[in-house]
């Protein structure tokens, strides 16, 4: 069993803590330290690193589609 804790303050993570897999503590903890906004990867980061770079990658990948 994974359980992750996210403490976000103002769209920065300022805390996590892990029990099990542990793989994604020095993503979060470079997070914590850089404080830079992550409101777009927010709903992400509770599935780890390869999960939320993936999908954000794919996403970028995709052509905008135009607002009539």
């Amino acid at each position: 069993n994974v359980y992750k804790r996210l403490v976000i303050r103002h769209n920065c993570l300022i805390g996590a803590v892990a029990y099990g897999d542990t793989l994604d503590g020095s993503w979060y903890q470079e997070l914590v330290e850089s404080k830079l906004d992550i409101s777009s990867v927010r709903s992400l980061m509770i599935f780890g690193k390869a999960y939320a770079e993936e999908l954000l990658a794919s996403q970028a990948e995709q052509p905008e589609m135009e607002v009539a």
